[in-house]
């Protein structure tokens, strides 16, 4: 991303935050966008020293920069302040909503899933249905993505019996999608950028972090 985008998506994070919270967008890396687990495990080095460095500057809780959570337990080890993780967050708050939810994903309109990640979702989750573009397709198409959107949408409706819808790419998540889908779905549609922010306000006026006894510190951070 350049520099209008990330300022963009800065802005738009600010947006969903509390008047009291400063939000900033850091890192980067050369991967244009996350479109495979390969490129997802490029970003974590990255994640880890941009997380330590967080903490050291003295910001309160940390996001994730992608859907696929790249890094998150590996981020937990290295601090103690919260570390949101934007598709776990949302398709927990997805499972509270309804009986079954889909992922509305980037990606082949054909896809499988694995329940693995989060096996105590796995009777909830109905589908992942791709809409046929690329991350980058959806920067720069948004209406387009928004048609897509609403097809896979009312497909996992009918044909998975999903009754809650996730965004399954931040890209999707910073053009707020959810909002251009009121009316057009039916159901509940969760934005994961949204719940990251404010779930990870809430951790931080709670006083509440991951388990240092499920993610304890290495012995040797290099």
């Amino acid at each position: 991303m350049g520099p209008e985008e990330i300022d963009r998506r800065r802005s738009v994070l600010q947006s969903i935050a509390n008047k009291d919270s400063q939000v900033d967008l850091k890192g980067g890396t050369e991967i244009p966008s996350i479109e495979s687990a390969y490129e997802g495990y490029l970003t974590i080095p990255e994640a880890c020293r941009t997380a330590t460095q967080a903490v050291k500057d003295g910001y309160k809780a940390i996001i994730v920069g992608c859907f696929s959570d790249p890094g998150l337990d590996a981020v937990r080890e290295l601090v103690d302040i919260p570390v949101v993780g934007p598709g776990q967050t949302s398709v927990h708050i997805a499972s509270i909503l309804g009986d079954r939810f889909s992922i509305l994903a980037t990606g082949p309109r054909q896809r499988s899933f694995s329940t693995s990640e989060h096996p105590a979702l796995a009777t909830k989750l109905a589908s992942i249905r791709g809409i046929g573009m690329s991350v980058l397709d959806v920067r720069q198409n948004k209406r387009k993505a928004i048609e897509n959107l609403i097809e896979e949408g009312k497909k996992a409706i009918e044909e998975d019996d999903a009754d809650v819808a996730v965004l399954g790419c931040l890209s999707l998540a910073f053009h707020k999608v959810d909002e251009d889908l009121k009316g057009k779905l039916p159901i509940p549609v969760v934005n994961p950028i949204k719940v990251a922010v404010k779930v990870a306000e809430t951790l931080v006026d709670l006083g509440l972090s991951h388990s240092k006894l499920a993610f304890p510190t290495p012995k040797k951070v290099y």
